[in-house]
């Protein structure tokens, strides 16, 4: 509204100056002024040109205590009838120009803004006629008649009273155009209201209105009986404590107090909140409800809170069951050894964990968040003379989605090197990556006995070809016969002539000893013999001859 201040046709300017000149010869006072505020100042707009007057044309006062001050502030009128008998007003300024005596009122631009006041002061103590009072007011009338006339027709310049009148009319037939405009208006938004009425009653959602200040509903829309049971009656009877559980109370009271303090800050942005509550039902028990609120001003100035609600319960019963079986998994998987996991690489290089048990702490010692978008941390920890050989072995998985199996070693802060043994089977997804589903577990005890097992195994086999005794074994439970080399040549057969079969044993043996050692096997087996160190039956070609057996 500056603008329209800074351009202000001087055929106004001359019209309001005659008002200040007449008020002050009417009144008989020595000042009428017409006063404009500027930010922390007021501004003589306009001045009687009276004799007496101390108050020019441009004159600027800083507003703390002036009397237009709490005019504009209050936007009600002022009467001071003698600022030296009143405790509030005998250190105004204005006394030091000689005025104790004091009557204005406010004015405003269009929009409400304030322009500043009309105002009339005496050097001598004046209560102002009530005709007087009168007159001050009528002439403030005009003044925001002009004001609200120059903003409507957007006059910036000097216009005679001809063009003012054609101007006038102008916006009088534009007036009857938007007039009719305005009926077929209005005969939309009725049908847009009767459209949201028939909306409101007939969805399953349920649309409300609270007020902030009354903490009661103003409107439920008919669908609560489906909600609640309630029928619309009974639920705008309720307070906002009555239909929410009483953790859903202070939930909302405190999310509430927020919403409105934003709203305040802002009321010309609109924003949304959403809330999940328990609201209760006609039957006594609570349900979900999920409930999108947005805070308004009603038609009356008051704070409200315009809401819709839809029940979340079987939401919230799949969420359970998720939660559930998402334990289930985690209580499974931290009985399995090792971890279970998913691995995910992508054709530029890209890799990840989407899934890792949080066992996944025992296998490589970071967490399931340290590579759930990014492997580097877990691969970091692959021993170096390793590293290759898995990287490879998971592209050649990637190339052929074959299963992905491996044993390699991995050097963990805590634990040093650790040997690990993993296996996943490939997906191959729409974008071309790959998902691996599998499991990755410690195998640093087995390792070492396997290899011990090896290694002994080795230096038996050492010892066997550097021995000259023939050795020979048969597992009972199996009755699987090993037959060495030694033994073999100690009865003059080549390696191949005799398999290793127990019924080898029995067919070249004597019949009675083979009785008697198999005798004997019985009884140490039943615990009653703890020797077997005795001679036995054995077999060279075509002769039978005793050989120590152990």
């Amino acid at each position: 509204m500056e603008n329209l201040v800074e351009n202000l046709p001087p055929r106004f300017i001359d019209k309001w100056q005659g008002i200040t000149d007449l008020l002050a010869k009417i009144l008989d006072v020595p000042a009428a002024l017409i006063m404009k505020t500027d930010n922390d100042y007021m501004e003589v707009f306009l001045s009687s040109k009276s004799e007496a007057n101390p108050y020019h044309r441009g004159d600027k006062e800083q507003w703390d205590g002036l009397y237009c001050q709490t005019v504009i502030q209050t936007q009600r009128e002022l009467l001071v009838a003698n600022a030296l008998k009143d405790q509030q007003w005998m250190s105004n300024p204005d006394i030091k120009l000689g005025m104790i005596s004091y009557y204005g009122l406010p004015l405003n631009f269009p929009n409400g803004e304030p322009f500043g006041t009309i105002c009339v002061l005496d050097q001598t103590e004046n209560n102002y006629l009530e005709e007087h009072k009168q007159l001050i007011r009528q002439f403030r009338d005009i003044i925001e008649l002009d004001l609200a006339i120059i903003h409507s027709l957007e006059i910036t310049h000097n216009i005679s009273q001809k063009e003012l009148i054609d101007n006038l009319l102008g916006q009088n037939e534009n007036l009857k155009r938007e007039g009719s405009k305005s009926k077929a208006l209005e005969q939309e938004l009725t049908q847009s209201m009767e459209k949201y009425r028939m909306l409101a009653e007939n969805i399953s959602d349920v649309i409300w209105i609270l007020q902030v200040a009354q903490k009661k509903f103003s409107y439920i829309s008919p669908s609560v009986v489906h909600l609640t049971g309630f029928t619309v009656e009974e639920a705008l009877q309720q307070r906002l404590e009555d239909a929410l559980s009483p953790e859903s109370v202070q939930a909302i009271a405190h999310d509430l107090a927020e919403n409105i303090s934003l709203f305040l800050k802002n009321p010309n942005v609109n924003q949304s909140f959403k809330h999940e509550i328990q609201q209760k039902c006609k039957d006594g028990q609570y349900r979900w409800i999920e409930t999108v609120t947005q805070v308004q001003f009603s038609p009356r100035g008051e704070l409200e809170v315009l809401g819709v609600s839809r029940s979340i319960e079987d939401r919230k019963k799949t969420e359970r069951q998720l939660n559930e079986s998402h334990q289930l998994l985690k209580n499974l998987t931290e009985q399995v050894p090792g971890v279970l996991f998913q691995y995910r690489r992508h054709p530029d290089g890209r890799r990840y964990f989407p899934y890792a048990s949080d066992t996944i702490w025992d296998v490589f010692e970071v967490t399931h968040e340290d590579v759930k978008h990014d492997a580097t941390k877990a691969f970091k920890r692959i021993h170096p003379d390793d590293r290759e050989r898995v990287t490879n072995s998971i592209l050649q998985s990637f190339d052929t989605l074959d299963v992905w199996t491996f044993e390699y070693r991995v050097v963990l802060p805590q634990k040093g090197i650790r040997w690990l043994h993993g296996q996943a089977k490939p997906e191959k997804l729409a974008d071309g990556s790959v998902l691996w589903h599998g499991y990755i577990n410690d195998i640093t005890e087995k390792h070492a006995a396997d290899k011990a097992f090896k290694d002994s195994q080795l230096r038996w086999q050492f010892a066997l070809e550097g021995s000259k005794d023939g050795v020979w074994d048969w597992n009972l439970a199996t009755n699987e016969v090993f037959f060495s080399p030694r033994w073999k040549a100690m009865l003059g057969f080549e390696e191949t002539e005799i398999a290793n079969s127990i019924e080898e044993w029995k067919t070249r043996g004597t019949p009675g000893g083979c009785r008697t050692v198999l005798c004997r096997h019985k009884k140490t087996l039943d615990g009653r013999n703890r020797d077997l160190r005795k001679h036995s039956p054995a077999v060279v070609q075509k002769q039978y001859v005793p050989v120590d057996t152990g």
